[in-house]
């Protein structure tokens, strides 16, 4: 059987899934007692809009209290799942790179929070995500540090720079390092096949993860411009060592 995403329960609160609220915070009684207040036309703290209003009931008065228990316990319980996950890895580079993944969900999750203006009502929800990435940040800053005393369990990106642009970024300026920038002279003498090897053994994205070969190929391919950062977003070469 498929094992569950530790951070679903965030995943589903980003994409407005209330029905996890639902099933999970509010008990049987609490829904059956707002059920028979319905049901008698008696007002209740939300109030009946604010329950059916773009189906986004799990931001509503009724569930502040709720909710911000709801969010810190699965809070804890991903964390204390994540820990049990990594226990279980005796590779490194597998421990790594999920968790670069779960840094990233948790990102996705953040950014589509901060779209939502019913849950930015709510700043603990906000700042319970922040906290969870954190703590998945502290994790992998761990991994690196416990690398550095056990060679042979060195992850394969723990030795490798971190490029923080778009790797097309990247690609265009070695390929003008090559290749030379508007007509000009290049920079470094070798062959497309040295360069590329070069950057794929120094390099991760953004992400941590590994640079594309097929990407860097087709960068590095004299006929696909198009595939090259522009002029405004590419490195500029001082001076392009233009031929007098």
């Amino acid at each position: 059987m498929e094992q569950r995403n530790p951070l679903q329960f965030f995943i589903d609160l980003a994409d407005e899934k209330p029905n996890i609220i639902q099933q999970q915070t509010v008990s049987h009684d609490d829904w059956r007692s707002l059920d028979d207040d319905l049901e008698q036309g008696i007002g209740w703290k939300g109030g009946t809009d604010d329950l059916n209003a773009d189906n986004s009931y799990w931001y509503s008065s009724y569930f502040d209290s709720n909710l911000s228990i709801k969010i810190f316990n699965e809070k804890t319980e991903a964390i204390d799942t994540i820990d049990n996950m990594l226990a279980g890895m005796t590779d490194l580079t597998g421990a790594f790179s999920k968790l670069t993944e779960f840094i990233s969900t948790m990102n996705a999750v953040t950014n589509k929070l901060k779209a939502n203006e019913g849950a930015m009502r709510h700043p603990e929800i906000l700042r319970t995500c922040e906290q969870l990435n954190s703590q998945l940040h502290n994790r992998k800053t761990r991994i690196f540090k416990s690398v550095d005393t056990v060679d042979d369990m060195k992850p394969v990106t723990s030795n490798k720079l971190q490029w923080l642009g778009q790797v097309n970024v990247l690609g265009t300026l070695f390929y003008h390092l090559l290749r030379g920038q508007d007509g000009g002279d290049p920079y470094i003498a070798a062959s497309v096949e040295q360069v590329k090897r070069m950057l794929m053994d120094n390099f991760v994205d953004s992400d941590g993860n590994e640079l594309s070969k097929e990407t860097l190929k087709t960068i590095f391919t004299i006929s696909r411009s198009e595939k090259r950062a522009k002029e405004g977003d590419r490195i500029e070469l001082p001076n392009k060592r233009l031929k007098i």
